[in-house]
């Protein structure tokens, strides 16, 4: 089964993706007051589907820069009209292989359990320069196809309610991180706090970070 990533590029080489007010039901009621916007599937309650937007021309869709992702499960022929909020469009992952992917730009995905390892299948289809894994909060063992990746961050979590964090766990993924060349770096056992249990695995702290071309950076210290 295929996934879709929805992909969230900022118009016009904006820095950051501020926060954006909500689209509420009265907005999309009266979406003819908002002709910079394109609120819904069809546009406006009218659903006439006519964007009369001029934002985006073959001259600047070049300085569209992405700003997040989410990814969407059991959506395999789903296809969705661009929208746009505010100055931000969101889109489908069809459209982000069109924009441009300069080298400061990481991308990664969450995997807390092995449930959730898919998710790596489909980071490895994005073209930027340093792929990586948050394993966080590691709730479980993970096996991990680390081909085409580039970093691994894993930890444990931390709260009122915190779950325990198995160190047998922590340890398969450094291994497989080792074997594969992949950074790891390993960032906190958690419980109350973030820092309760430190961040030392077998007596050491595993600080690796990916270089410029993608391989990994010893970083670790006794």
């Amino acid at each position: 089964m295929r996934h879709r990533i929805l992909v969230i590029a900022v118009l016009l080489g904006a820095a950051t993706l501020q926060a954006q007010s909500q689209v509420t039901f009265d907005r999309i009621l009266h979406a003819d007051r908002e002709p910079q916007n394109w609120l819904s599937y069809s546009g406006t309650p009218m659903n006439q589907r006519y964007s009369g937007l001029t934002q985006i021309t073959p001259a600047n869709v070049k300085n569209l820069q992405l700003q997040w992702i989410w990814q969407a499960r059991s959506l395999e022929k789903f296809e969705a009209t661009p929208l746009v909020v505010d100055g931000v469009m969101y889109l489908l992952a069809s459209l982000s292989e069109r924009l441009p992917w300069p080298p400061n730009v990481w991308m990664g995905v969450s995997v807390e359990s092995q449930h959730y390892a898919f998710r790596a299948d489909h980071l490895r289809s994005v073209p930027a320069a340093i792929r990586f894994l948050s394993v966080e909060p590691l709730l479980g063992p993970v096996t991990l196809a680390l081909d085409g990746l580039h970093w691994v961050i894993v930890g444990g979590e931390s709260g009122h309610h915190a779950r325990p964090l198995d160190p047998r766990w922590v340890e398969a993924i450094r291994d497989q991180c080792v074997e594969a060349g992949v950074a790891f770096f390993f960032k906190q056992w958690g419980g109350r706090t973030p820092k309760a249990n430190g961040r030392s695995l077998n007596g050491r702290t595993w600080d690796d970070k990916p270089g410029r071309s993608g391989s990994a950076t010893a970083a670790a210290r006794d």
